[in-house]
């Protein structure tokens, strides 16, 4: 399966996507012109559009999650990446060693509960590519 990276530096987005599947990440900001940004994911694919809002401090771990399972193959049962709220990245890696990874985003608490998951395979070489992408979107507009 054939899965696109893309920055669009113009337009603040980074996004995944595959031939049934897609996760944007836009409008990052650093409001108090600290650690904590903020910033929308949207999930599309098959029939899916839901986008959030999410908190985090900077990238929280993001980037160096996925540089971790990139290098560290193969592991045991599931891996998990949090952020402050909304977003969840779960990874498995098959006897391959290719990695499966889940993003799931979570409504806000006072909303009516709902959540929508996006799915993508992704091989090494992509997951440390990826980590990079991600650690350069956050930076990006991070304050100094």
């Amino acid at each position: 399966m054939m899965r696109v990276i893309e920055r669009d530096k113009e337009a603040g987005t980074l996004t995944i996507r595959s031939a049934d599947a897609a996760i944007e990440f836009s409008d990052l900001e650093y409001p108090h012109d600290d650690a904590l940004a903020l910033y929308r994911v949207a999930l599309s694919g098959d029939g899916l559009h839901a986008s959030g809002s999410v908190e985090a401090v900077g990238d929280d771990g993001l980037a160096e999650f996925l540089r971790e399972i990139s290098v560290s193959v193969p592991w045991e049962g599931q891996r998990t990446w949090r952020a402050l709220t909304a977003l969840e990245v779960s990874a498995v890696v098959n006897d391959r060693g290719n990695v499966s990874t889940a993003f799931r985003l979570d409504g806000r608490a006072w909303d009516p509960p709902w959540s929508a998951n996006c799915r993508f395979e992704f091989d090494l070489g992509e997951v440390a590519t990826l980590s990079t992408e991600v650690r350069d979107w956050f930076s990006a507009d991070a304050p100094e």
